[in-house]
């Protein structure tokens, strides 16, 4: 510990700056309580301030030091943090000389300006009469003009389902407006003075405008443009839902309550007055709701709440403004996106919640010290404040939550005061930490200086853990030098370009892409100067600075600092060379060629203007160095990145192939003009970043003279070919014949393609290639070009890197999850070739691709009567079918004609071999939707089908499924385990070609109704017996389900008729009583137990012969698998006596 004596400050002469303690950068920027990140880095600490850390004794980062007034440094709260000797105060705390790393270089960012623009979706209706409310109105459905409606005479109702258009609509003084479920649309609706809105029913508005003594009953409003609400009433509003939309004007008076469905809205203007509240509900279609804000202010007691007083229902976005007073709240968390201004005004506490991710603040203006702000405790939060931090009274921010929740980055100063408490990562780019009071500092802080002053004073460490992606370094990234790119000659009159690499290897080839801030270094200060002072931003790895040199000579350039520790020197590399150390002299002369090659197409020839220039002394400008002559000037072509020329690719001057080294350069005379410029002619028709150089060498008179000149610029691609060199599909459609299965791979060819004309609409054709083109992550992906409504397809290759080659073809293999026909997309990132975005590309319809299989699952045959069906009759048969892919997920886009599959029902009984298959009838159609095929297992949707001949049982009779293709079989159901063909078990890898669904047993069947004879005094009962065939007929007794109804029997004697109300048969002169069912006297609906049940005639008192028959057609389930014609008629014969019952059969003929 380095002890330092009151009020003596141990100053360190230059700062230096430590390296990284971890690989991650906030882990070192935050690894003590205090810190300083930049000179002057002092730390001073009086009046029994008191630092709480995890170590002892305490050496932090800071050029110097102060403590006095017993203030200390300690590892637990109650503790002094020192002591005294002899009598003087010593401070367990103490400096270590060097500063701390900072985070990245952030620069606050400008007004996104992308509050989402209004939906201007209202109707557009044309205008009809107005109409007058003058007692009780049924409104006609149609098209109105103004409707003026006054006085509590007016009851307007309209009609059910029907829609209405207004232009205005000014309902006042008890008119009452029954919307009785209809649609209603006004442009401009106004209500005042009582009047009321009641029933259900939707209401679109543009414009509303609720004021004192307006009702609302439960109708869904959706409001266009504008809403102003002045009722101090709750209950007259909240009843109303108010449907998500986007709004340009929100106004609520004192006391007003509305209520806002859950969903997307979006407000440009937001006000609420004293007391007013808004709640959100969710009515069933989303469980939170999104409230875009450009301008918001709360008054007084206002509030916002979230849906079940949740606020993780609710987010608020803010665009610009927020404004809130005494007690307003809001019960839902707050992302201030951009806040230009944020007010916090008033006396009372006012509570703020934020959410996680990035907050921008501009401006702070906070009256208010009664601020507490709350931190979402599942997302870290990031707030930056453009302007000054500061807390005072009882101000807390996220007191009590977890610091590493919550990162401060200040881009002023901060100031802690009063009894304000902050738990966070506190960062003060450029300003200092001032602590008074009892403030508390829950957390670490990186400032500029700290002051700490006051008992209660205090700072508690915890140590840091997580990630801010754009602040901190992730774990394990390793930056292994910079290297500094310029052309190796510049003038003083013109600033020379220079470019920042991040290396993350020795050889450059992969470039550390996290940001990364960086200060630049240039020696003799003296002599030159950095555009900006040096202080710059890599973005994906490179940075462009500006480079002044004031005089003749030589400057040392490098890079003195950055947000991520280098493991080795900084290199350079003069016009292309070899980075070295020797490289990073750059010399500067006072005359020399200026010329700007921009940045262009490959092969795209530009016009550039040279010029011949030298330093005026007095204005330091660029003038002409000589005019109105021709000179001899060299050119030559250094290749930057790559560096090198494997292909020969060569840039010209004037149409002339220039020299690949200065050696090599050969003088071509050049005409100066007046201005001392000439006009270039150059092209390079390949990819990359290039320098052209120049140089004169005088003769005769100027003997001695050499001038020099260069610039880089990049040549780019216009874009992309990308082919597949198989499987095109010109029409697009289902049409193509089969491709491939999704998962198999095929063939793409990715080249990058020069300019050819300024309106190229095919560049595969016709165009030349880069051959030097390179970029890293280029991102793959599909495209769905049918069917029409389907989903792009996930790539098996996401991305890849492009590689010079010779045309610059690169091969990929790749693969799509994804049916039918698609287009393959190759997306460079943005910004990633040298700062300027390749366009994406994408290839000419690829296809037909199909499923890898198709799988069956909850499959399942269920009995028409518990364990047996009879032929012909139907049954419940169930099934999903699912077209899959390689990784056994559902290809959705398998749907309309892409869905070729053909499902077909198989059956074969007892393994014979025997195929029954066309006798499965399927009832409904099981269509492909989205790459699903379902029969429902709880319909009857099948049928086995009756033959005209009765046939003994099949016992064992197997139903299952099996899927044609209808491409060749290539797709085939998944584990088949059954071949209707087939005797016997067939094998699932070899001839299996369908799934079973299940077993049943399948009878054929019949009714058969008897005749019978018995005294007219006693009631009569006829069987009625439901049979089988199995050799002979015999009695069903497994048939407990087969229903009859009287309705549906047919008494042929003209002069008998069934009374269905009261059960009875009528005749001439009387009538009986009539039943069905096995005890008499029967009802009119009976069931057959074990296959019989019977008909119930009462004694008719005299002979009677009552003929019947029955009609199938019209029993329950009209069971004419039950068919028989020799079987369905009988009489009932009542006689005098019983008959002689030596007969045991009597059959009558008609003639």
């Amino acid at each position: 510990m380095a002890f330092i004596p009151p009020g003596i400050a141990l100053l360190v002469a230059a700062a230096i700056v430590a390296p990284a303690h971890g690989a991650d950068m906030c882990n070192a920027t935050f690894d003590y309580p205090v810190q300083s990140h930049a000179a002057p880095g002092r730390l001073t600490m009086t009046d029994g301030a008191l630092i709480v850390g995890a170590t002892q004794p305490a050496d932090y980062p800071f050029l110097s030091g102060s403590f006095g007034g017993m203030s200390g440094c300690s590892t637990q709260e109650g503790s002094a943090g020192g002591q005294y000797v002899n009598g003087t105060w010593q401070s367990d705390c103490g400096i270590t000389g060097a500063l701390a790393t900072p985070l990245a270089a952030l620069a606050f960012k400008a007004d996104p300006n992308d509050f989402p623009a209004a939906t201007q979706d209202f109707p557009s209706y044309s205008s009809g009469s107005d109409v007058a409310c003058n007692g009780v109105v049924k409104l006609n459905p149609g098209n109105y003009g103004s409707g003026n409606w006054s006085g509590w005479s007016c009851q307007a109702t309209l009609v059910s389902g029907k829609n209405y258009y207004f232009q205005t609509l000014s309902l006042a003084g008890g008119a009452t407006l029954d919307f009785n479920g209809a649609n209603v649309f006004v442009k401009t609706l106004t209500m005042q003075d009582s009047s009321k809105l009641l029933g259900m029913g939707k209401l679109h508005a543009n414009r509303v405008t609720l004021s004192e003594g307006a009702t609302l009953s439960n109708l869904a409003i959706t409001v266009h443009d504008t809403l102003g609400v002045t009722v101090n009433k709750a209950d007259q509003l909240v009843a109303a839902r108010f449907q998500p939309h986007s709004l340009s004007s929100l106004t609520l008076g004192a006391q007003s309550e509305i209520t806002l469905v859950n969903g997307q809205w979006a407000v440009r203007s937001l006000t609420m007055q004293n007391n007013s509240r808004i709640a959100f509900v969710d009515d069933g279609d989303a469980a939170t709701a999104q409230l875009d804000i450009y301008a918001l202010s709360m008054a007084n007691q206002s509030g916002i709440d979230a849906s079940g007083g949740a606020p993780a229902h609710l987010q608020l976005k803010l665009y610009q403004s927020m404004t809130m007073q005494d007690g307003a709240e809001v019960n839902g968390y707050v992302l201030a996106h951009y806040l230009n201004q944020l007010s916090l005004g008033g006396s009372h506490a006012v509570t703020l919640s934020l959410s996680g991710g990035e907050h921008w603040i501009n401006k702070i203006n906070i009256s208010n010290g009664n601020l507490s702000v709350l931190v979402d405790e599942k997302s870290p939060a990031r707030v930056y404040v453009n302007g000054d931090i500061a807390l005072r009274e009882q101000m807390s921010v996220n007191a009590g939550g977890a610091a590493n929740r919550l990162l401060m980055y200040g881009f002023g100063k901060a100031t802690l005061s009063g009894n304000a408490k902050l738990n966070a990562m506190l960062y003060v780019k450029t300003g200092n930490l001032d602590m008074s009071g009892q403030a508390v500092l829950t957390g670490a802080v990186s400032a500029v200086n700290v002051s700490m002053s006051g008992w209660g004073s205090k700072i508690i460490h915890v140590p840091f853990s997580g990630d801010w992606p754009g602040v901190c370094q992730p774990e394990g990234v390793t930056l292994h030098h910079f290297e500094l790119d310029h052309s190796g000659a510049g003038l003083t009159c013109n600033p020379e370009s220079v470019t920042i690499r991040a290396c993350a290897d020795a050889a450059c080839t992969t470039l550390v892409t996290e940001p990364i801030g960086a200060q630049l270094s240039v020696t003799p200060a003296s002599n030159g100067a950095w555009s900006g002072g040096g202080d710059v931003a890599l973005s994906a790895g490179t940075a462009l600075a500006s480079l002044r040199g004031n005089q003749p000579g030589v400057l040392t350039i490098g890079v003195a600092s950055s947000t991520l520790h280098a493991e080795s020197a900084t290199l350079c590399r003069a016009a292309g060379g070899t980075p070295s150390l020797a490289a990073c002299d750059l010399s500067f002369a006072d005359s020399g060629f200026v010329f700007d090659v921009q940045d262009t197409y490959a092969n795209k020839p530009q016009q550039v203007l040279m010029k011949a220039v030298k330093k005026d002394d007095v204005s330091q400008q660029c003038v002409p160095g000589f005019a109105d002559v021709s000179k001899p000037v060299s050119f030559w072509s250094d290749y930057i990145d790559p560096n090198g020329n494997t292909f020969g690719s060569k840039v010209t001057v004037n149409g002339r192939a220039v020299a690949t080294s200065q050696g090599a350069a050969a003088p071509t005379e050049l005409a100066f003009d007046a201005k001392g410029e000439v006009t270039l002619t150059v092209n390079y028709p390949d990819a990359g970043k290039m320098q052209l150089n120049a140089r004169h060498e005088g003769s005769g008179e100027s003997a001695g003279l050499v001038m020099t000149g260069a610039d880089q610029f990049v040549s780019r691609p216009v874009g992309l070919c990308l082919r597949a060199n198989e499987g095109n599909c010109p029409a697009g459609d289902a049409s193509c014949p089969v491709f491939r299965k999704t998962g198999e791979t095929f063939s793409l060819s990715v080249q990058g393609m020069a300019w050819e004309s300024d309106h190229d609409a095919d560049l595969c054709s016709g165009n030349g290639t880069t051959p030097n083109f390179e970029l890293s992550n280029i991102a793959l992906s599909s495209e769905v070009v049918a069917p029409a409504d389907g989903v792009n397809g996930l790539v098996g290759v996401t991305s890849y890197d492009h590689k010079s080659a010779l045309t610059s073809l690169n091969t990929i293999n790749q693969s799509v999850d994804e049916v039918g026909v698609l287009r393959m997309t190759a997306t460079p990132p943005e910004l990633g070739y040298f700062g300027y975005t390749i366009p994406a590309a994408k290839s000419a319809p690829i296809g037909r691709f199909i499923p890898v299989d198709f799988d069956l699952s909850d499959g399942a045959i269920t009995p028409a009567c518990n364990t047996f069906t009879y032929m012909g009759q139907p049954f419940a048969a169930g099934y999903t079918l699912t077209a899959r892919n390689h990784n056994e997920g559902t290809t959705l886009n398998y749907r309309g004609e892409f869905a070729k599959g053909s499902i077909v029902m198989v059956a074969a009984d007892s393994q014979d071999g025997v195929d029954r298959s066309a006798r499965v009838t399927a009832l409904t159609s099981s269509e492909w939707v989205a790459g699903v095929a379902r029969l429902d297992k709880e319909v009857a949707n099948t049928r086995f089908e009756r033959g005209s001949a009765p046939e003994d049982p099949l016992l064992q009779l197997d139903f299952g499924v099996r899927v044609d293709d209808q491409d060749g079989g290539l797709s085939l159901i998944v584990e088949p385990d059954m071949n209707a063909e087939q005797s016997g078990e067939c094998q699932t890898k070899s001839n299996c070609d369908a799934r079973k669904l299940g077993q049943q047993k399948l009878f054929y069947g019949r009714l058969k109704v008897a005749t019978e004879q018995g005294v007219d005094s006693e009631p009569l009962s006829l069987k009625q017996e439901v049979e089988f065939y199995r050799g002979d007929w015999q009695l069903n007794e497994l048939d407990y389900c087969t229903s009859l109804d009287l309705s549906g029997y047919e008494f042929s004697d003209p002069e008998q008729s069934y009374q269905a109300a009261s059960q009875s048969l009528t005749f001439t002169n009387g009538s009986i009583g009539i039943g069905l069912g096995n005890n008499a006297p029967g009802a009119s609906l009976a069931q057959v137990a074990a296959g019989l049940t019977r008909l119930h005639l009462g004694a008719p008192k005299q002979p009677l012969r009552v003929p019947y028959k029955v009609d199938l057609s019209q029993q329950p389930d009209q069971p004419l698998w039950l068919s028989d014609p020799d079987t369905l008629e009988g009489v009932a014969i009542f006689g005098n006596s019983r008959g002689n019952d030596r007969i045991i059969y009597r059959r009558e003929s008609f003639r």
